[in-house]
């Protein structure tokens, strides 16, 4: 089947005009080429990430206060009528994009635990829930450590200390309690639900058990019902939401502080750089200047084509005074736009000159720079020197890591405790043995 035809085959197809599917599939086909069909399948329903949103909402209907999330209801909404279109994951989504193996492995290891890939296999094989269709599903992983069986969904937040202070955040406690209802429909029976956080500055991953709570997931599938049959089936999208009070929850979002870190150490670094850079730059052309080197020079060095020209430019200061002087406004020389075209008084000056009605030669006004330039290979240059500067480029973004790495250490908030574990529904006793504190014997 072709993507297209995957589109066409969604319940909600008959709200989703072609021209807008074919321009969906076009941006999502240009930017995450790799991910295409499973675009497409989330299409089909709400997945773990999206139900803890609807849930949320829901909540702040009917009480008014505000939960913070990752995307409100109305953009998952637009997101199955293709009314949006699916964006690079970053910061945390990506990390843990990139990460989940690893942090499986490291997790295994840690924990003495091995995957139940028979029980995810189950799961992921059923058809789709006839009494709520939407459900989708996107396991993580299936553990078992001795005889009981842990459903676990992996985590790499930018900061974790919210986890081992407040407990396992809404959004994910919906995820799972999702997926353990597509367990229950394939008979897959679990012992605890967790979180497993990747703790980065600690190099360690770290459990936040999340409690089974009967009305969680009674919120989530009346959430997913309500909506998937009153908006997407319907092609109507919620209301959107009062973003000054969204603005104002977002001052206490551990995932913006996270970003607000990653870009303060990349801005420390460039900052840095760019200065040491621009000291050896005056260096460079300091030695070629002593040497003779000046307008129509050229020398290849490494990567790097130097050349020199001559700029001339007119002294703005010394022009005003030389027309003060010979008793003439420089606002008759003004532009349009407001600002003062020496040139033109420049020229006024010298037929002056010519014509003996000033003195002063404005000749002396006429200033001329020496401009060394260094320029790197084009991009898709194929020559040794280009070759040379990609490696070197290489070189220093595998060099900048560890110092960006240390920098975000340093400005992002450090974790409450050295918890391994902790209850959501226990956090003044977050020192509790991992096997005990998911309910797990020893």
């Amino acid at each position: 089947m072709s993507p297209l035809t995957a589109i066409r085959a969604l319940p909600q197809a008959r709200y989703i005009p072609h021209k807008r599917a074919e321009e969906w599939l076009q941006i999502v086909a240009r930017e995450e080429p790799d991910r295409l069909l499973w675009h497409i399948d989330r299409l089909k329903g709400f997945g773990g990430s999206d139900i803890g949103s609807l849930v949320a909402a829901q909540r702040t209907a009917r009480t008014g206060e505000h939960i913070h999330t990752f995307k409100s209801d109305r953009d998952i909404v637009r997101d199955k009528l293709l009314l949006n279109h699916p964006q690079r994951p970053v910061g945390p989504m990506l990390w843990g994009t990139l990460l989940e193996d690893d942090i499986e492995a490291l997790s295994l290891h840690r924990f003495g635990a091995t995957v139940d890939q028979e029980a995810i296999d189950a799961i992921e094989s059923l058809a789709p829930d006839a009494t709520h269709p939407w459900v989708r599903r996107n396991l993580d992983s299936i553990w078992r450590i001795g005889n009981a069986r842990i459903l676990i969904d992996y985590k790499a937040p930018g900061e974790i200390a919210h986890f081992f202070s407040q407990g396992a955040p809404l959004e994910y406690r919906c995820q799972l309690h999702q997926y353990a209802h597509e367990g229950k429909r394939a008979g897959v029976k679990f012992d605890a639900y967790a979180l497993c956080v990747l703790d980065t500055p600690r190099r360690i991953p770290r459990l936040v058990n999340v409690r089974h709570d009967p009305g969680i997931l009674s919120e989530v599938l009346d959430a997913g019902d309500f909506y998937w049959e009153e908006y997407v089936l319907a092609g109507k999208t919620p209301a959107a939401p009062d973003f000054l009070d969204e603005a104002v929850l977002l001052e206490s979002s551990p995932e913006l502080d996270m970003m607000v870190a990653e870009y303060g150490a990349w801005k420390a670094l460039l900052t840095f750089a760019e200065q040491r850079a621009k000291t050896h730059s005056e260096q460079i052309k300091s030695y070629l200047q002593s040497r003779g080197f000046t307008d129509g020079h050229k020398v290849k060095t490494g990567p790097y084509s130097i050349s020199a020209r001559r700029k001339e430019s007119i002294d703005r200061q010394g022009v005003l005074l030389l027309l003060q002087s010979a008793g003439i406004s420089p606002t008759s020389f003004m532009l349009e736009s407001g600002e003062f075209n020496e040139k033109a008084a420049f020229e006024k000056l010298v037929s002056l000159h010519a014509a003996g009605a000033i003195q002063a030669d404005p000749q002396g006004m006429l200033l001329q720079d020496e401009i060394i330039s260094l320029r790197p290979p084009h991009h898709q240059s194929k020559s040794v020197e280009a070759e040379l500067y990609r490696a070197v480029r290489d070189v220093a973004g595998d060099l900048l890591i560890p110092s960006f790495e240390a920098l975000c250490e340093s400005l992002a908030p450090t974790p409450a405790d050295d918890a391994d574990i902790v209850n959501d529904h226990d956090i003044d006793n977050p020192e509790l043995d991992s096997r005990e504190s998911l309910g797990v014997s020893p």
